[in-house]
């Protein structure tokens, strides 16, 4: 299980950049 969730966190960080990144070029805080 430890090697998933090192996995699935990695995964889930490159994730969630990609949202703020969107988040932020909809509210225009670039």
């Amino acid at each position: 299980m430890s090697k998933n969730l090192e996995e699935g966190t990695r995964t889930w960080e490159i994730e969630y950049q990609k949202v703020m990144e969107q988040i932020k070029k909809k509210r225009g805080l670039t």
